[in-house]
């Protein structure tokens, strides 16, 4: 059987943005350039290294020229 494919999506972003996605310990787990008037951008929930990320919660921060918004998430699998 096959796994479903996981995806996370991120809305309303600026057209220009860089996206960092950390663990709760502070460990960058994966860095996302957004440069694009669509404003949402889908991340494939895999670590720098390109292993799947475990579950739990997770910080991400939205950074641009003038802006920064940091949030959480969590994976449940």
């Amino acid at each position: 059987r096959r796994e479903p494919i996981r995806q996370l999506k991120f809305v309303n972003l600026p057209p220009r943005c860089t996206i960092y996605i950390f663990s709760l310990d502070g460990d960058k787990v994966q860095t996302i350039e957004h440069n694009s008037n669509d404003g949402t951008e889908t991340w494939d929930m895999r670590a720098a290294g390109g292993r799947e990320i475990a579950g739990g919660v997770y910080l991400y921060l939205v950074k641009t020229d003038t802006a920064e918004k940091l949030d959480r998430f969590a994976v449940i699998k």
